[in-house]
């Protein structure tokens, strides 16, 4: 700081701004990057972050911001880009991730959301789609499941919106939920199945749609519903249909079963009702028809059965139960076309004209009710009817009263009781059914057979013929129980003997009819010569045959014997007119006095 000339006594300080170094003769000029300082007058070094460009300068400049220097510096560097440097600087700073700078910064900037950058970064790269980032992101983070975003330098990931899904990440876009699932929040990384009983037709549903009243879906996922098959039904929102019950129905595709009406009836899971069928009936939503009580009928889909008898010309009328039809009479009556008329016994009326030996109180039972017509009506013991259509209500006492045993038809005398079939109408309707037979054959030469209530099936099985009075082969009138019984109930078998001994009477007894005959021939003979002698001209001559008395009784002999040959065949005829008499009070359905009935018979 001080030099000497030569010579000099003693050193001199230098001026300011000039400065020297020890044994210097002279002050000279600071260099660039030095400053003189005035009071020591020596030249000092720019310290780093200062600069001085030129030489003499006293003082050294600070750097700007941005810029940086080092030591004896004359000038300052500008920072590069990715790095800052505040004033007075001796070096610049990097910047960190997340920041950037330009060259000369004097701070790194933030980088912005959706924008990310490495250290020393110059400028900030912007996020791909699919990622974001925030403010100072040193990286783009990719979409989570369940977001996406379309755009780059996103700050942020959109949730999916419901009825959408992403299950990946970094997803530019969210994918809509398929047909039969759906999403029903936002963000959603999976699609729900549609539950049972519900379906999604289309993509992208945020909820599925309940099936209707009348379908079903039984499965997950389902894409539609299935309509409920006829006989069940279903609410919305059924996994399953339910069947209809019992006395109910329901078409196809049914939100409820429908109550059958009255007169109809059905069984569980059915499509539609069926009709009661006549002689039934039933109420509203029956499962069944009951059938109508015996003196009732009803048509088909009656809701109710009717009394066959309401009075009029249906008094008496009846019907079995369950009938559709009143083709039957109640006790005590018989049919007679399309009516019932009642049947007066006498038995029952003895004060009445009614019809003695028809059982009135007995009639072709089948469920309590009597089919019968007059002709049907059963015989009681002992009485006899010669045929079913003329003179059907007129009926003869038996002479052998064991030998007439009844109808068998009816059970009148038979524990058997024939069943009945019901008509197609009223006035077809007819007995049927079955009873143990009680004659020998089927069939018999009056036409009667083991069904019928006259003729020959009222005879016992040994006897036949009109009031059952002859006795079949093989069997015997027993005079003491007045009755055919067989042979076999006689005893024993006729021996030869008693065969002989009958063979020689018969021949004893022509015999004496022969010489009876012939007697009888010459004894005529006599008499009708001496009648003839005796007779005149004029008649006959007493006075030749000497007494009175002795020609009385020969003209009483004469005209007995010429009467008699008269009267013989008249008497012939008589008794053969007689026979034919015997049947005809039943063909001419007359009743004769009892005496010439007995002698008849």
């Amino acid at each position: 700081g001080t030099f000497s000339k030569t010579g000099a006594s003693a050193c001199s300080e230098c001026p300011a701004g000039k400065a020297s170094e020890t044994g210097s003769d002279s002050c000279g000029v600071c260099k660039a990057g030095t400053y003189g300082d005035t009071a020591d007058n020596v030249c000092i070094e720019c310290p780093a972050g200062k600069f001085t460009p030129t030489a003499g300068s006293s003082t050294c400049s600070n750097c700007d911001a941005g810029f940086f220097s080092g030591d004896r510096a004359t000038n300052c560097t500008r920072c590069d880009a990715g790095k800052y440097s505040t004033a007075e600087s001796s070096s610049c700073v990097s910047c960190s991730a997340g920041f950037f700078a330009a060259a000369g910064a004097s701070a790194c900037s933030d980088c912005d959301a959706g924008f990310f950058s490495t250290a020393e970064s110059k400028s900030c790269s912007s996020c791909d789609a699919g990622s974001y980032s925030t403010a100072r992101s040193e990286s783009c983070v990719p979409c989570a499941e369940g977001t996406a975003t379309a755009e780059a330098a996103s700050s942020t990931c959109t949730k999916c919106a419901a009825g959408m899904y992403q299950a990946a990440n970094g997803s530019t876009s969210c994918v809509a939920c398929g047909a039969g699932t759906f999403a029903s929040t936002t963000g959603s990384t999976v699609c729900s199945d549609c539950e049972r009983g519900k379906f999604g037709n289309a993509s992208g549903e945020t909820a599925c749609t309940d099936c209707p009243s009348g379908y079903y879906e039984p499965t997950e996922g389902s894409t539609a519903c299935s309509a409920c098959t006829g006989g069940r039904f279903s609410s919305s929102g059924a996994g399953e249909c339910s069947p209809c019950t019992s006395g109910t129905f329901a078409a196809a595709a049914s939100s409820a079963c429908t109550k059958c009406e009255a007169g109809e009836y059905s069984n569980s899971t059915a499509t539609f009702c069926d009709s009661c069928e006549g002689g039934k009936y039933s109420s509203a939503g029956s499962a069944s028809c009951s059938a109508c009580d015996a003196g009732k009928q009803s048509d088909e889909g009656a809701s109710e059965c009717k009394a066959c008898s309401q009075g009029g010309a249906t008094v008496g009328r009846s019907a079995p139960a369950g009938s559709s039809l009143c083709y039957a009479c109640v006790q005590g009556y018989y049919r007679a076309g399309d009516r019932c008329l009642e049947c007066v016994s006498a038995e029952r009326h003895r004060s009445a004209p009614g019809y003695p030996g028809i059982e009135c109180e007995r009639r072709v039972v089948a469920n309590s009710v009597s089919m019968a017509t007059l002709a049907e009506l059963p015989i009681a013991n002992g009485w006899y009817r010669y045929d079913s259509t003329s003179g059907a209500d007129r009926v003869y006492p038996c002479p052998y009263p064991k030998n007439c045993v009844g109808s068998a038809l009816n059970g009148s005398n038979d524990d058997d009781a024939p069943t009945a079939a019901a008509p197609t109408s009223s006035s077809s309707a007819s007995s049927t059914g079955t009873a143990r037979r009680r004659l020998a054959l089927d069939g018999e030469s009056d036409g009667s057979t083991a069904w019928s209530t006259w003729g020959n099936a009222l005879c016992s099985a040994e006897s036949y013929g009109p009031l059952c009075v002859n006795c079949r082969a093989g069997a015997f009138l027993d005079d003491d129980s007045r009755m055919c019984r067989d042979c076999s109930e006689a005893g024993h078998r006729p021996t030869t003997l008693q065969i002989a001994l009958i063979v020689v009477l018969l021949a004893i007894a022509a015999l004496l009819i022969l010489y009876y005959a012939c007697f009888k021939n010459n004894a005529s003979d006599k008499w009708e010569a001496l009648a003839r002698s005796s007779i005149g001209s004029n008649g006959f001559d007493f006075t030749d045959l000497g007494k009175r008395t002795m020609t009385n009784r020969l003209k009483t002999r004469v005209i007995d014997k010429i009467k008699w040959e008269k009267v013989v065949p008249k008497v012939k005829i008589l008794w053969t007119f007689t026979q034919l008499v015997a049947g005809f009070g039943f063909v001419l359905n007359v009743d004769f006095p009892e005496p010439y009935d007995t002698v008849v018979s």
